[in-house]
């Protein structure tokens, strides 16, 4: 149905900007750079109004589907379009936890920006997993989301403990603590956008999983 194809390129553009943006969040953390935040914000605006019109649309159009499977995919892309709108807040607030490290004139250790460049390259395949889960209508990108996902939770949980574990011996700044925390929750918020994301897919190309979205990743 072109209707839904048109959601279908909004939606992509909608993922795109926010992965954009998102990238530029992460640079601002190893170099804040005051011009890039203010594109930073005006991005993330764009992808604000693209979402309401977005959204008005898709509302407008559902009492026009005639098929139980057109209704299906609509609702996914309305879900979706909210996981993407979230992926763009996430971007924007890892920037403000940038913007407050270079208020504060602090910075992670060395050894705490190791372990979140591991961490940045693992929520970088989860989000390389998710577009072509959803662009590419991928069952299998996006069967390999969840999988990645808790490995993300088990990482965080490691970071935090050696990142106390560098407080306490006074190695990390206690002025960065709550910036780190803020940090790896957004992380955390990403992998969880990204494991919608995959959920929507499937449920996309399996209308029958729509009543049981929590178990997405069992055996069809």
């Amino acid at each position: 149905m072109l209707a839904l194809q048109s959601c279908y390129n909004a939606l992509s553009a909608m993922f795109g900007l926010s992965r954009d943006n998102l990238a530029r969040a992460q640079q601002q953390l190893d170099e804040y750079v005051p011009q890039r935040q203010a594109e930073i914000e005006a991005e993330e605006m764009q992808i604000d109004r693209l979402t309401d019109h977005l959204s008005r649309y898709l509302v407008e159009l559902l009492p026009h589907l005639q098929s139980d499977q057109h209704v299906s995919i609509l609702n996914q892309y309305y879900k979706v379009s909210t996981e993407f709108e979230r992926l763009g807040d996430q971007a924007v607030n890892i920037a403000g936890i940038a913007a407050k490290l270079s208020e504060n004139n602090t910075a992670f250790s060395d050894t705490c920006k190791k372990e979140l460049a591991v961490l940045q390259d693992l929520i970088g395949d989860i989000l390389d997993d998710a577009e072509k889960a959803f662009t590419e209508r991928s069952e299998e990108a996006a069967s390999r989301i969840e999988p990645k996902v808790h490995v993300v939770n088990d990482l965080i949980g490691e970071m935090t403990r050696n990142h106390f574990n560098r407080m306490s011996a006074g190695e990390c700044s206690l002025l960065a603590d709550a910036t780190f925390s803020n940090l790896m929750a957004e992380y955390k918020r990403i992998a969880g956008t990204c494991s919608n994301t995959g959920m929507a897919t499937l449920v996309h190309i399996h209308p029958e999983l729509a009543s049981r979205e929590h178990l997405f990743l069992e055996p069809l």
